[in-house]
């Protein structure tokens, strides 16, 4: 997995680049890090030498992990963190709520953005325990100066509750469908990130 999770981080910023070179507009891209690769001890360095590599920007540069990584506890992981986000790249913490990490660890580590779990935002409009845990998971979040993103957002429904409670970015295949880079590619000639049969409505 460490070598297969360089090769992402790799190519993203390849990417990144490459779109930056044709004109189109500056933008931070996210690559999960799995927890494996996240206990490498020259992971702070490579990063640094892949976004030097492709003239990216440090600030485009966004680490996803889960909850896993937080909860490994150590010095060696909130030092190396602290250090990625010392170097200019963020963090976002990935599939909030569903795994068993303290509360306190939003505190504790240098995390920038948090995704709900899309099982959070399926019927987060129906009134339920569902919507009450994401409005609780958003206002937690911005008081304590987090961005927040919801996961898995597929209806007008689910878009308009999240939007009523503002929440900062949506996920989904309302958004768009996985998309080869020639395809997403097209979406910046149409300046829209929306899908196409996405409803009018939806946007982001």
């Amino acid at each position: 997995i460490v070598p297969i999770g360089a090769w992402v981080l790799s190519e993203a910023a390849r990417q990144i680049d490459a779109w930056r070179r044709a004109g189109h507009p500056m933008m931070r891209i996210a690559v999960n890090v799995s927890s494996v690769q996240y206990r490498e001890a020259d992971l702070p360095d490579m990063l640094k030498r892949i976004c030097d590599r492709y003239n990216l920007q440090r600030s485009q540069l966004m680490l996803e992990i889960t909850e896993s990584v937080l909860m490994l506890g150590d010095r060696g992981t909130e030092s190396r963190m602290r250090e990625i986000r010392d170097a200019g790249m963020s963090f976002a913490l990935d599939d909030f709520g569903t795994g068993y990490s303290s509360l306190s660890y939003l505190k504790r580590f240098p995390v920038d953005v948090v995704k709900i779990d899309r099982s959070f935002v399926v019927d987060c409009y129906k009134g339920g325990s569902d919507g009450r845990l994401v409005e609780a998971i958003i206002q937690m979040a911005h008081s304590l100066d987090l961005t927040v993103t919801a996961e898995g957002v597929e209806t007008v429904e689910q878009s308009t509750f999240l939007r009523d409670n503002y929440c900062d970015h949506l996920q989904g295949f309302m958004i768009s469908k996985p998309l080869p880079a020639a395809a997403f590619e097209r979406l910046f000639a149409r300046g829209s990130l929306l899908d196409e049969d996405a409803p009018a409505t939806a946007t982001p």
